[in-house]
């Protein structure tokens, strides 16, 4: 007997390749080996819902066909179940994927659901809401909040944002209770890092793992203009750890908030959640399983 996959494609996210996607997996999935439905979200949280009612029916696999957004919603119900979870790239940045060494090419993304091993993965908890990638606060979570409500999706309508606000922007000054620890830091933004980068290959934290039962904190001093421009390259790189702005702690909890207890602008994975005046993380290992290229040790 076959088992069951079912594709949860996003049809708002970022790449609009869904009709191809459609077509390579009819093309590409092993029809001896799986049994496959596919079903499009139609407004946010349905993946949510889907993937409840999946765990439920004892499916074997759901594929995210989305970004990291969609992927997260069908994460947070499927942990700590034996439903694994599968990815076919089809966001704006697909962080995730890029660190797994998915690709964006929907055939290969099939191949490895076909021919892939399946892996335990940690999740972040942050207050009420969980992720598999990244999240933060300070700068990047106020783009995320501009970012929200634009029409436009992709890397250039989100570098213009983040061009248009550099400048203005002021670091903020945090308090962070970690490892036993209360640091107070003055900040540009600070990352939660569960794997190593946003999206679009950008490696903030080019050593965070999926499997090490750590957070990486990376607290994010503004650069200069100049700076700016000298940072891109080991961005992309995978050495802004190697630079003086950025300082990087490791944790499987924290608790973050403004010396002014002012409320934080919070993102997960590029998208804006509600503006609180604490964020709490706790990482919980191995507890989603997740099928990942065979001999890939990017975990």
């Amino acid at each position: 007997m076959n088992q069951k996959i079912i594709f949860i494609i996003n049809p708002k996210s970022g790449t609009g390749n869904h009709i191809k996607i459609k077509t390579a997996i009819k093309k590409h999935i092993d029809a001896t080996k799986y049994d496959y439905e596919i079903i499009e979200t139609e407004y946010k949280g349905h993946a949510i819902e889907i993937a409840k009612q999946a765990v439920k029916d004892k499916v074997y696999m759901l594929v995210s066909v989305g970004g990291d957004g969609t992927l997260n919603e069908i994460s947070s119900a499927i942990v700590h179940t034996d439903v694994i979870l599968g990815i076919i790239p089809a966001g704006s940045g697909n962080g995730l994927a890029h660190h797994l060494k998915i690709s964006t090419n929907p055939a290969k993304a099939i191949k490895i659901l076909n021919k892939g091993e399946v892996k335990e993965i940690d999740t972040v908890i942050l207050n009420e809401d969980r992720f598999v990638s990244i999240a933060g606060v300070g700068f990047d979570a106020f783009i995320a909040q501009h970012y929200d409500g634009s029409t436009k999706r992709g890397f250039f309508p989100y570098f213009k944002l983040v061009f248009k606000h550099f400048f203005s922007y002021k670091p903020k000054k945090y308090i962070l209770h970690i490892n036993n620890e209360t640091l107070h830091r003055r900040a540009f933004f600070i990352t939660f890092a569960n794997s190593s980068q946003w999206g679009y290959n950008t490696k903030i934290a080019p050593t965070a793992s999926l499997k090490d039962g750590k957070i990486d904190v990376c607290i994010f001093k503004k650069p200069s203009i100049l700076k700016v421009v000298l940072l891109l390259p080991k961005l992309i790189a995978g050495r802004i750890n190697h630079t003086t702005n950025i300082e990087t702690i490791q944790c499987d909890c924290c608790q973050v908030y403004r010396s002014s207890n002012k409320k934080m602008h919070i993102h997960i994975d590029g998208e804006k959640k509600k503006r609180k005046q604490t964020v709490t993380l706790n990482l919980e290992p191995k507890s989603l399983k997740i099928i990942v290229p065979k001999n890939n040790h990017n975990e």
